[in-house]
Order: C-alpha cells, then sequence, then structure tokens
C-alpha cells in the first residue's frame, strides 16, 4: 500500500496548491487546511483501517480529487494555457483518476462473489455523484474570462459614454451609459458567464423608446475587475453599485430607475428588487442560484425532483466552501420583500424548466408578479425571437411602473 499512500500524498500537495491559487487569505488557508486534513486522513485510513475501509476511503478521496481538478483545469486550459496552475490541476485530475481505478479494484475484491455485484453497483452510482456534483460545482466556481465583443451602442446608432463605477464591496467595473431621453434609466444586469455585449440588444430596444440605459460587465468579465461566478452570487453587490452610479447622473429623474435582468442577472434583479431606488424588475430567463429557488422541484417531479433538489443543496453548500461567498437571497424571497413593486417574468415556452422557476417565483407574490410565457422561442432570447410583442409587452410594463 506504500505506492498508494505516495500517490495519495502527491495528489493532496497539487489540490492543495490549486485551491489556494487565489480568493481571500482566510478562505485560502480554510480551504488547504480542509485538503490537508483529507489527504492527511486518508493516509491514516490506508495504514490502520484494513483493506476494506483503507480502499474505501481512498477511493472516496481519489473521486474528489479528480473531480476537483477537471473542474478547474478546463477553466484554466480556456484562460491561460499551460499555465503551473493548469498543470498541477491536470496533474490532480489524472493521480485522481488513478486512485480511483486502483482503490475501486481493491474496494470491490474484499467482498465475496455474489456481494460484488452489489458493490460494484454502489461504486458506480457513488461516483457518478460525487463526480458530476463535484465536477460542475467547481466550473461554475472557476469560470474564464468572457471578452467584450467589437460591437457597441455607436454601431446601433446610439450615443454613449464609456464609464466606471464601484460595486458596493468595491470592485471596479466597466460600462456603457445610454443618457435618457424621458428622465428614466434602465440598469441592464447580464447573465454571470458573459459581458455587456450580451444585453446589447436589449439596450438597442430601450434607448430607442427614450429610455436611459446602463450595461456594464459583470465581475471577472470583459472589462470589470473581480472574479467570476458562473453563479451570479455576487450581482447583487454589482447590481447595487450600478443603481448607486444612475442615481449620481444628472439626466435621471428620481423615481425613475429600473432593472432587467437575464439569466443570473434576472435572478439578482429579483432578489435585489426591493432596493428603494428601484421602482420596478423584468427578469428573462431566470435562472435558479439558491436552493430556495429549487423549490419547485418536489412539486413538479415528485420524488425524482426531491433527490434533485438535495443533490442541488450539496452543491451550492459545496460552491460556498470554495469560493468563501455566502448563498444570496433567494428571488422569491425577494418578490415578497418588494411588496410594493412589480415584477415582470419572461420564460420561453420551449424551455419547461424556466417556465416552471418563473410561476414558482411568481407564486411568492402573484399581485405584483406577473409572467410571460413567450410562444415560439425554444432557443434564443425572447428580445430576439418576438422582438415586437417584447417591446409591446416590456415598454407597457416600463411605463405603468411606478415607485
Amino acid at each position: 500500500m506504500r505506492p498508494t499512500r505516495l500517490l495519495v500524498i502527491v495528489a493532496g500537495a497539487c489540490s492543495a496548491v490549486v485551491v489556494g491559487r487565489d480568493g481571500s487569505l482566510v478562505w485560502v488557508i480554510v480551504r488547504v487546511l480542509v485538503v490537508v486534513a483529507l489527504t492527511h486522513g486518508t493516509v491514516v485510513a490506508i495504514s490502520r483501517g484494513g483493506a476494506r475501509v483503507g480502499s474505501g476511503v481512498t477511493l472516496g478521496f481519489g473521486a474528489l480529487v479528480c473531480a476537483y481538478g477537471v473542474g478547474v483545469v478546463a477553466p484554466l486550459l480556456a484562460q491561460d494555457g499551460r499555465s503551473l496552475d493548469s498543470v498541477l490541476a491536470l496533474a490532480a485530475a489524472g493521480l485522481g483518476l488513478v486512485l480511483v481505478v486502483v482503490s475501486a479494484v481493491r474496494f470491490v475484491s474484499t467482498f465475496g462473489s455474489w456481494a460484488r455485484l452489489g458493490a460494484l453497483a454502489g461504486v458506480c452510482a457513488g461516483l457518478y455523484v460525487v463526480l458530476g456534483l463535484v465536477t460542475t460545482t467547481v466550473e461554475v466556481t472557476n469560470v474564464p474570462r468572457a471578452h467584450l465583443g467589437a460591437e457597441s451602442p455607436a454601431d446601433r446608432g446610439i450615443a454613449f459614454e464609456s464609464v466606471h463605477f464601484p460595486a458596493s464591496d468595491g470592485v471596479r467595473l466597466a460600462a456603457w451609459f445610454v443618457p435618457p431621453q424621458n428622465g428614466a434609466v434602465v440598469v441592464l444586469l447580464a447573465d454571470a458567464a458573459t459581458t455587456r455585449s450580451a444585453v446589447l440588444d436589449d439596450a438597442d430596444v430601450l434607448a430607442h423608446l427614450g429610455y436611459g440605459v446602463l450595461l456594464f460587465d459583470p465581475r471577472g468579465q470583459g472589462e470589470s475587475a473581480g472574479r467570476a461566478m458562473a453563479l451570479g452570487w455576487q450581482a447583487e453587490r454589482d447590481a447595487a453599485g450600478a443603481l448607486r452610479y444612475v442615481s449620481t447622473r444628472p439626466e435621471v429623474a428620481a423615481g425613475r430607475v429600473f432593472v432587467l435582468g437575464t439569466k443570473t442577472g434576472g435572478a439578482a434583479a429579483l432578489a435585489s428588487v426591493d432596493q428603494p431606488r428601484v421602482c420596478g424588475v423584468v427578469a428573462e430567463d431566470v435562472t435558479e442560484r439558491v436552493t430556495a429557488d429549487r423549490g419547485w422541484l418536489a412539486h413538479e417531479e415528485g420524488v425524482v425532483g426531491w433527490f434533485r433538489w438535495q443533490a442541488e443543496s450539496f452543491r451550492f453548500a459545496l460552491a460556498a466552501l470554495l469560493t468563501g461567498d455566502p448563498a444570496p437571497g433567494s428571488m422569491r424571497a425577494g418578490v415578497v420583500n418588494a411588496a410594493r413593486h412589480r415584477a415582470l417574468l419572461i420564460a420561453s415556452r420551449g424551455d419547461p424548466g424556466g417556465v416552471a422557476v418563473a410561476r414558482y417565483v411568481a407564486a411568492a407574490s402573484p399581485r405584483t408578479v406577473e409572467v410571460w410565457v413567450a410562444p415560439g422561442t425554444a432557443a434564443g432570447r425572447v428580445v430576439d425571437a418576438r422582438r415586437a410583442e417584447w417591446i409591446q409587452r416590456v415598454g407597457d410594463f416600463l411605463a405603468s411602473a411606478t415607485c
């Protein structure tokens, strides 16, 4: 078992370096200590736990290391190429895979002939769950920076300014500001994995309706500082900074500020709708970011949905551990707390999950939240697929929403 112990130590060392490569000092120390503790515990189990316990613990350790390495290496290769971090992450993934194969064979062999089939099935099921959940969670917390496209509002015939402003926690964000013609402004929240270019179509429509628009790169994307996270847990901080910025613009009338978000940006808009500066929120293709917004699973999918909900709970808890950021407020809590503010949720009929999320959120405050399920939009944004109807619906909502 000595070669196995050596593999565990080397895999743990590679993982410790990778998890400690960025983030706040406190959470770097916490993550590194967790890896050290897991590595030490695995070595002890191999030495003192017997064949079954030692191989079982090693199997779990190898699966975690492999999943983390795979989740990290793909974004790093896309962003940094062959950096030291990507090499170490790839090494951890490879060593973890070796540990999985070797320890799985040893673990299954400790059972009798008939019990081996059950043990093998259990190992396969466990690996499927661990590798799937951990890998996807690591991926959403290690997002490569998306680059700002070449197109700007000027290409749509819209006058704008390039500006910067701080998020509520001080992260510097890059933006385009289009002055309003009617005194009202719409803050556009792009999905956390994209840049402001992703909401340029929305800005085009709104600017031609006379609204001012603020488009900014989410943190860690485009020209903004900070570190990106695909779940968009820091988006409220970015939104708070954007709302503070537009409130300082002399062109913007008091009580004439709206928020329009897409995907995780839409979720952040709904979660922060109770801010006093906001008069109304439009959220399109909202994406759940916390466990509380996945409650529809149990209602829609029964027992299978309940198990999915439990898996998501684990995934969100792991994301909090990896990032050091607590999970933000839920969309449902946001609309309940903002009983005086209206919200419009836009969902594509071709996305049953998105429709279920929108209706689940709206059910928390049916008096203030309306849902538009746009037909014939199986793929792509509703603003592109059904532009005329989108303009009518959103334009009417903004015109009628008051603080």
